[in-house]
């Protein structure tokens, strides 16, 4: 999957939603980078395959991203908008 492993769609915790007919939508919580490697056109195109084949009737399919939420007890520099912005387009991850 363009050179993702299945370990990795799985650590983005995928919730799986059907909101029409031959409409699928996975949400998963992934690092800008897997993604970015994710939602392109190769991956995609294989998951739907998949998921059209194993359901028998052609899909359309849609993939999105969920903010990663940080647990965080208190007040904490890391609730600031621009602390998470520049998190999220970093990848970076609070230490700790």
């Amino acid at each position: 999957m363009g050179g993702i492993p299945a370990e990795a769609l799985l650590s983005g915790q995928p919730k799986v939603s059907l909101p029409g007919p031959g409409r699928v939508r996975i949400e998963v919580e992934l690092a800008g980078f897997s993604w970015r490697r994710l939602n392109e056109d190769r991956p995609i195109g294989i998951l739907r395959k998949l998921l059209s084949d194993a359901l028998g009737q052609p899909l359309q399919l849609e993939l999105a991203r969920r903010e990663a939420r940080t647990v965080v007890k208190g007040a904490s520099i890391y609730d600031h908008p621009i602390v998470q912005l520049a998190q999220r387009e970093t990848d970076a991850r609070p230490m700790g």
